[in-house]
C-alpha cells in the first residue's frame, strides 16, 4: 500500500495523516535556571494564551496560542 492509497483508506473512514512533530525541548534560562514556568493568560481578544517566564529573573518570552509556538517564543528568546 503506498501512501496515496493509505490517504484515501484514512479519508473514507474520516480520518486525516498528519505529519509527526518533533518535539521542542526547552532550553536554560540565561540565569542559570534550568526549567522555567509555563503561565497563561486571557483577555478578551486573546483568549487561552500562554508563555514562559523565568520564576527566578522574571525573564518572560512573547505569548502564543499553542504549546510548541510558545516553546519556540523561549527557545528564541534564551538563544540571543
Amino acid at each position: 500500500m503506498n501512501l496515496e492509497e493509505l490517504k484515501a483508506e484514512a479519508a473514507k473512514l474520516g480520518y486525516n495523516l498528519v505529519k509527526k512533530q518533533p518535539y521542542i525541548k526547552l532550553s536554560h534560562c540565561t540565569c542559570g535556571k534550568k526549567k522555567p514556568s509555563e503561565w497563561f493568560y486571557s483577555t478578551e481578544e486573546n483568549r487561552g494564551m500562554r508563555f514562559y517566564k523565568c520564576d527566578n529573573c522574571g525573564l518572560s518570552a512573547l505569548p502564543a496560542k499553542t504549546d510548541r509556538q510558545a516553546r519556540e517564543n523561549w527557545n528564541q528568546l534564551v538563544s540571543k
